[in-house]
């Protein structure tokens, strides 16, 4: 019940209901997004050559994909009624959709450093449909965000949040990961040898030539005259106790680069936050990405723990929790969903012994 006597259901309702642009600067995002997502394109178009047609065609691709995002901006609509948001977009094909609030599970804010330099953020709405978001919207101020969070909360604030007004709102802090933790979470996730493998597997695709002559040995001859003979000349003066020798400090080497580039990864969770404020969980956490997650206690339908041969080593675990429609995140606290690591991931790291407690 508010100051004034009135319930938080009318002050939903008291809502202007207007449409809404995105923030003045979401053009310039979205055409960040759309020019990474055309980098290739762009190099071949810089590489073709200049009488060809498929340079032309290149170009008649390009230019529709620069200018779209001032489209999207341009046709993009937003109001939030008493009950839920409704979205409207599309230029020659309009699309209205309508989230009522109460099927909302998620509402995630993500900022990288330029996001949070212009005080913007990407906000993804979740649902019990699962998979991806269920809106995306690219980007709102910290002060809309937070004004959408509130209504889908039933109008109750959420300690923390950028851009709201102080409101004396009781929160506890769950958990906190500092960086020796981080360390751990590297170590016993051992991300780095997946980008290992994928960059294993490219090496030995060129070394053995699976597309023709014009790669592996022929191409790093090509590139690199004086490489490849520098080789064969060093491998046929050392012997085969020194070959071992250096295999082997080679070898360890490369363990020791994996884990540390295994750490690092882990990093994307630097300053992890988990808070309880009122009925909903909210996370934060990233070191160059800022990303705010909050979730429903009444909405979780599950609560696992997680501990595999490496964790059980450094007495760690992973607590995680489904709720309707979301997906599976395995054993690994990496698991995305919607281009960020879910909220799913409750510790991605803890002491067993505070397991309980938490």
């Amino acid at each position: 019940m508010s100051e004034a006597g009135t319930s938080p259901a009318s002050e939903a309702s008291a809502v202007p209901v207007v449409w809404r642009r995105l923030h003045s600067l979401s053009w310039v995002f979205l055409w960040g997004a759309q020019v990474r997502s055309l980098l290739l394109p762009a190099v071949l178009f810089v590489f073709a050559d200049r009488g060809t047609i498929f340079r032309g065609m290149l170009l008649l691709f390009l230019i529709p994909a620069a200018i779209a995002p001032l489209l999207r901006y341009l046709s993009f609509r937003y109001r939030l009624a008493h009950d839920e948001i409704v979205i409207l977009e599309g230029v020659l094909s309009r699309n209205e959709r309508r989230i009522p609030y109460s099927r909302i599970h998620n509402i995630d804010l993500v900022q990288n450093p330029i996001h949070r330099l212009f005080k913007v953020a990407v906000v993804r709405i979740e649902t019990a449909s699962g998979g991806k978001p269920e809106a995306e919207i690219r980007v709102l101020g910290l002060a809309a965000a937070a004004e959408l969070r509130k209504l889908a909360a039933g109008a109750e604030v959420l300690a923390g949040d950028p851009g709201e007004p102080d409101v004396a709102v009781r929160s506890r802090v769950l958990l906190r990961l500092p960086p020796i933790e981080l360390v751990k979470l590297g170590l016993v996730s051992n991300r780095g040898m997946v980008l290992f493998a994928a960059g294993a597997a490219f090496l030995v695709q060129q070394t053995f030539g699976v597309f023709g002559d014009d790669t592996g040995i022929g191409t790093l001859r090509r590139l690199a005259p004086g490489v490849v003979p520098f080789l064969e000349r060093t491998a046929s003066e050392v012997s085969w106790t020194m070959a071992a020798l250096l295999v082997i400090a080679a070898a360890s080497v490369g363990v020791v680069l994996l884990y540390l580039l295994s750490i690092a990864l882990a990093f994307r969770f630097y300053g992890f936050e988990l808070e309880r404020t009122g009925d909903q969980l909210r996370a934060q956490y990233g070191l160059l990405t800022r990303v705010a997650q909050s979730i429903p206690r009444g909405r979780i339908q599950c609560l696992s723990v997680v501990q595999t041969m490496i964790q059980r080593g450094f007495r760690r675990c992973a607590v995680r929790v489904d709720t309707a429609g979301g997906g599976g995140g395995g054993g690994d606290p990496f698991a995305a969903s919607g281009g960020a690591t879910s909220l799913k991931w409750l510790a991605p790291l803890v002491d067993p012994a505070a397991v309980t407690g938490l």
